[in-house]
């Protein structure tokens, strides 16, 4: 058998550089583009900000509302008046500033009036921020300290241990790194710990979630022996709803073990949390559905709290007059197509929510006329293919945005909703039936919740097909728990 044999040949690549001629299809995005779609996303507020800004850097914009100032001197009654106005206003300034004289002498001679000490001061400007701003925890506990503990050690050791909470009021360093900080004995640590874990809120400086428990149980009045014995030894079975176990661990009945949970319950598990101070925002509807006298609707795209641009006179007057330097004509130029671009993207994007808005009115009147219930399927294609545009164009238009009707308020996102099929072949939007769950699952009965796969039976008797798991995933993203952490005795 003869046999072929190949011969590998071992070549050096060589690197050179040289210029090649290419063509390739690229999407560039130009500025204008990348300002449009960035106006298309950005709620009312947002933009309301936008807008200021460039009205700070741009000069040739101006608002609608504001006055051009004269381009030459006036004499006319009206700065005459304007002068009137100016003199009055001196010597109503001076008429009160004699009368705080006056005052001050008042004082001086009736010995009330002094000087405020730097350390009076102080005290004054922190009562005054207190009217400002609220109160935070770190400066209610410093204040516990300085009243309660007696020696200046004490303080000391104090303000550490407050610097080492967290938000939630838990003491997260441990008493040995604290004596190792204060360079104090470990025993005087602990001592001075546990009067700042008698502070007020209950609970505070605690190092775990039992410890917080039982220092707010002890300031309960009544027997708690039995809440005692389960948040030291059964808290992790109570928080499983295990009823059963801790009733035969403590060899008590569930009727017991009910009581000791609702004492539990009242407990705070973060003291801290009452000194969270959360700004609540405040949402401005993009767009406004309302309801005529013929029953008929009008559509509002809300811009009431927009600035109204347009391009001031004086930088086209500067344009059109030909003794303007050629660089400042060129800078202004350049301003001027910013400014003008700004206001097109403006108005393209009230055109687009407000073409939404109508499509919206259109596909789910239905949801107008009666409500929720009534909500129709409905995908971003369905609505790009009614107004012409890009998908992506809606999602963006859609982003944070809300409308407001004699319904309610609701995200433009809330109108998009994919659909289930019935029984007898027709479609309802997941919306629908995420509202329905949610109605079942609060008039359920709390000692005997209902399970994700009865859930399931209940809507297919109301010829909504849906599986088990299917009503898990909706009951999830509602933010309600399984029907044994429901469950209550």
């Amino acid at each position: 058998m003869t046999g072929l044999k190949r011969r590998v040949v071992l070549g050096i690549m060589k690197f050179e550089l040289g210029q090649i001629q290419s063509q390739q299809q690229k999407l560039i995005m130009s500025p204008q583009m990348k300002q449009a779609i960035e106006i298309l996303q950005l709620p009312l507020l947002e933009l309301r900000t936008l807008i200021q800004e460039e009205l700070q850097v741009n000069p040739v914009l101006d608002l609608e509302e504001s006055q051009e100032e004269p381009l030459q001197e006036e004499t006319s009654e009206n700065s005459v008046t304007e002068n009137r106005e100016e003199l009055d206003f001196k010597e109503e300034f001076d008429r009160l500033a004699n009368v705080d004289e006056d005052m001050k002498e008042f004082f001086r001679n009736s010995g009330d009036f002094r000087k405020y000490s730097t350390e009076n001061r102080e005290k004054r400007e922190y009562l005054e921020s207190l009217i400002t701003r609220p109160e935070t925890i770190e400066e209610y506990m410093e204040f516990q300290i300085n009243i309660m503990l007696d020696s200046e050690k004490e303080k000391h050791i104090g303000k550490i241990i407050i610097g080492n909470l967290d938000v939630n009021g838990y003491l997260k360093a441990t008493v040995e790194e604290i004596s190792e900080g204060s360079k104090e004995p470990e025993k005087k640590v602990l001592r001075v710990l546990e009067k700042i874990q008698q502070f007020e809120p209950a609970g505070i400086a605690s190092r775990n979630i039992k410890e917080c428990l039982l220092i707010q149980l002890e300031k309960k009045e009544g027997n708690n022996k039995i809440a005692s014995d389960i948040i030291s030894n059964h808290l992790e079975q109570l928080g499983k709803k295990q009823f059963d176990k801790v009733a035969g661990a403590l060899n008590i009945s569930l009727d017991q073990v009910s009581e000791a949970a609702k004492v539990i319950s009242s407990l705070n598990p973060k003291p801290a949390v009452l000194f969270e101070h959360f700004d609540i925002p405040y949402i401005n509807p993009d767009i406004t559905i309302e309801q005529t006298e013929d029953n008929g609707y009008e559509i509002i795209v809300n811009d009431e709290y927009l600035p109204r641009l347009k391009i001031s006179n004086f930088y086209k007057k500067a344009m059109q007059d030909e003794n303007t330097d050629k660089k400042i004509k060129g800078y202004i130029k350049d301003k001027l197509s910013a400014g003008k671009w700004l206001i097109k993207n403006i108005y393209q994007r009230q055109q687009t929510i407000h073409n939404i808005a109508k499509e919206l009115l259109e596909y789910q009147k239905d949801f107008f006329d009666k409500g929720p219930k009534h909500l129709k399927p409905m995908i971003l294609q369905t609505l790009a293919s009614r107004i012409n545009v890009h998908e992506s164009t809606i999602s963006r238009a859609i982003s944070n945005k809300y409308l407001q009707c004699s319904w309610g308020l609701y995200p433009l996102k809330y109108f998009f909703t994919s659909s289930l099929n019935t029984f007898k072949g027709e479609v309802v939007s997941a919306q629908k039936v995420k509202d329905r769950i949610k109605e079942v699952i609060l008039s359920e009965d709390r000692h005997k919740p209902l399970s994700d796969d009865i859930i399931s039976d209940i809507l297919k008797k109301e010829d909504i097909d849906v599986a088990r798991r299917t009503v898990a995933k909706y009951r999830e993203e509602m933010g309600f728990l399984s029907s044994r952490m429901r469950k209550s005795l």
